[in-house]
């Protein structure tokens, strides 16, 4: 009898682990003008899973603040950091893929996060992503 029991936690816990759902991520939308996930041969789940990279931690002591940062008091103004590296892991894949960037130019999408790129002399400039 015991082992009746044991055979059927251990086929319900196997059967658990099949129905279990894949996880979803949300889409990754490439700006107007960019190559398609597809194009760069990565999906945005793989985005996703490529966590924050290291240069991140120590790139950010070298940049230079060049706006000031604004958050509101509204809700909206704050967005799940994911989202933003999921972005970024998507950008770094364009390597050196030509980008342009009027005043606000949306460079990427996913979730509720939005990741602009903005000209800073106000005209249209481009430059290399890296």
């Amino acid at each position: 009898m015991v082992k009746l029991i044991i055979s059927s936690l251990l086929g319900l816990a196997a059967l658990q682990g099949v129905m279990a759902a894949p996880k979803v991520y949300p889409e990754v939308i490439p700006g107007p003008g960019l190559p398609s996930l597809a194009e760069l041969n990565v999906t945005s789940a793989q985005l996703y899973e490529m966590g924050m990279p290291e240069e991140l931690h120590t790139r950010a002591q070298e940049l230079d603040k060049r706006f000031t940062g604004r958050c509101g008091p509204a809700e909206a103004a704050y967005t799940n950091v994911n989202d933003i590296i999921a972005c970024y892991n998507y950008l770094k894949n364009l390597g050196t893929q030509s980008c342009v960037a009027n005043e606000n130019t949306v460079m990427c999408t996913a979730g509720q996060a939005h990741v602009y790129g903005s000209a800073l002399n106000g005209r249209t400039s481009s430059y290399w992503s890296a």
